[in-house]
């Protein structure tokens, strides 16, 4: 296996845990938090969301403003089919733009960041 076969292996595993972890999950326990410090399951999506428009914009030679990205979606189907149409194209970026710096990004961004939330 090389770099870049391990990087796909590693954003489909993270893809498949984010997906899983929020399967059968209704709209109000979406927006259930544990406690006021941390996020509820839709602002962890949102906020993960965040992180691939960091990534495509990081990898296309820009700069992202942390904290400025607001979802377009409400509901909780609304922001998987977001987060899941943003983590299509960061795919596409590793799968047809592979270098070191989006590798690194990938894992990052997505590999690390979402296993880490998930």
């Amino acid at each position: 296996m090389d770099l870049k076969q391990f990087v796909q292996q590693s954003l489909g595993t993270t893809r498949f845990q984010v997906e899983g972890v929020f399967r059968g999950l209704s709209d109000p326990d979406a927006n259930f938090k544990v406690s006021e410090h941390s996020m509820s399951p839709a602002e962890c999506l949102a906020h993960l969301t965040e992180c691939c428009v960091a990534f495509i914009t990081i990898s296309e030679g820009g700069e992202h403003n942390w904290g400025t990205f607001v979802p377009k979606g409400k509901t909780l189907a609304e922001l998987q089919g977001e987060w899941s149409e943003a983590r299509e194209t960061c795919e596409q970026l590793v799968q047809n733009q592979f270098s070191d710096s989006i590798a690194t990004n990938a894992m990052d961004y997505h590999a690390l960041h979402d296993a880490y939330h998930v």
